[in-house]
């Protein structure tokens, strides 16, 4: 059986999106396993230093005080300070005091600092008591673990990258997918749209009645009309200098004569004629999508109202009815594709129209206002064709 092709795409996806993690994170942990090495390296040459002073300072005769000076003079990497019992600092070696700094208080920071870093190492000198060294780490070791401190925002930044390629790229599929969806149903509308026409006319020829005709024809209109919309999706739709006002008006009277007689449809519309840049065909769709949202939120009786004014540069569309409403819960969810609270819905209804109100028409479509029992209303934000011009006017 062959492997499914969308299948190994995924895989390949989630190998790729692994690999990358592994590649990101492999540096942060080798150059911490280098860091503590480093510090157990340091610590180990601190107390031999420790070691060597300390025996220098003792009164053993058998002491290679050459040697022990030797292994004293070869650190010059590691900052420290050496400093009495009570902290009383004798020396320091590896540390450049700013020229702008006192060097008593720096030296006293710097003890500090040490301190609360790594445990001082004692060193007994028999009767000449006993001192403390305070060390800190070297500069070979201070740049590894600021590399470690770059690498972690680094590898957020990586993480953020491979999960927008990934949305997009899920993205991209949906969208594809959605495109040849609807390609294939506006293929496999053009056939039964065709015959219905050929027996329209000949029921014509027959003697139909013809009022009845006129409005079986207007159907199979609508129906070519929904099949060039399905046409649309996914490639890139024309554009008209369009009224808003008469876009409305022709999909409500369409609507008004195919919906419940107990539906009752007002609008209320601006003296100002609103104009924008778009695709006539699929603008409706999205009208009549909502309006009949609302029809089946009233259960076949109550108002709808549609509502087009100005505001800025934009022409803003509220559709409200006195229906079911939406749960707090479904809200978020309704322009999701698939979810649908209706026994037969597909849950493509409002995803679709946010996408040809969003992508296609540089507008938005929101869900204004809900709650249940008391209905809910979507709005409609579209750029205005020529703000500019008519603010001057």
């Amino acid at each position: 059986m062959p492997f499914p092709r969308e299948r190994f795409r995924v895989v390949l996806q989630w190998i790729a999106a692994f690999a990358s993690i592994i590649v990101a994170t492999l540096p942060i942990v080798v150059s911490q396993r280098i860091h503590h090495s480093m510090v157990k390296e340091e610590k180990a040459k601190m107390e031999l230093w420790a070691n060597a002073t300390e025996a220098i300072g003792s009164d053993e005769e058998s002491a290679p005080v050459n040697v022990m000076l030797q292994i004293i003079s070869s650190n010059n990497t590691i900052p420290v300070i050496l400093t009495s019992s009570k902290d009383s600092i004798i020396t320091f070696n590896n540390i450049v005091i700013p020229p702008s700094q006192d060097s008593t208080i720096y030296l006293q920071r710097l003890l500090k600092k040490y301190g609360k870093l790594y445990k001082p190492i004692s060193i007994n000198l028999g009767e000449a008591g006993v001192q403390l060294l305070y060390y800190g780490d070297s500069s070979t070791l201070h740049e590894l673990n600021l590399f470690s401190l770059i690498q972690l925002p680094l590898f957020l930044f990586l993480l953020l990258i491979l999960g927008l390629a990934w949305h997009l790229a899920k993205r991209n599929a949906q969208n594809q997918l959605w495109a040849g969806l609807s390609k294939e149903t506006a293929h496999q509308l053009g056939t039964p749209i065709s015959s219905l026409m050929a027996w329209i006319e000949l029921l014509r020829d027959s003697g139909g009645d013809e009022a009845m005709l006129q409005e079986m024809r207007k159907d199979v209109n609508r129906l070519e009309i929904i099949s060039h919309r399905f046409q649309k999706f996914g490639s890139t739709p024309q554009y008209t200098n369009s009224d808003l006002q008469e876009i409305l008006s022709n999909s409500l009277n369409y609507l008004q004569s195919r919906i419940s007689k107990k539906i009752s449809l007002s609008t209320e519309f601006p003296q100002e004629s609103l104009r924008i840049a778009c695709n006539e065909s699929l603008l409706s769709w999205v009208i009549e999508n909502l309006v009949k949202n609302g029809v089946d939120a009233l259960k076949g009786e109550g108002p709808i109202h549609i509502k087009l004014f100005r505001k800025g540069d934009q022409a803003l569309i509220d559709i409200s009815d006195k229906g079911v409403g939406i749960a707090r819960k479904n809200r978020r969810k309704i322009f999701h594709p698939g979810f649908s609270t209706k026994k037969r819905g597909w849950g493509l209804g409002l995803s679709l129209a946010r996408r040809i109100i969003n992508e296609y028409h540089k507008g938005k479509l929101t869900l204004l206002y809900s709650e249940v029992g008391e209905g809910s209303t979507f709005r409609i934000r579209l750029p205005l064709v020529f703000p500019e011009k008519r603010k001057k006017q």
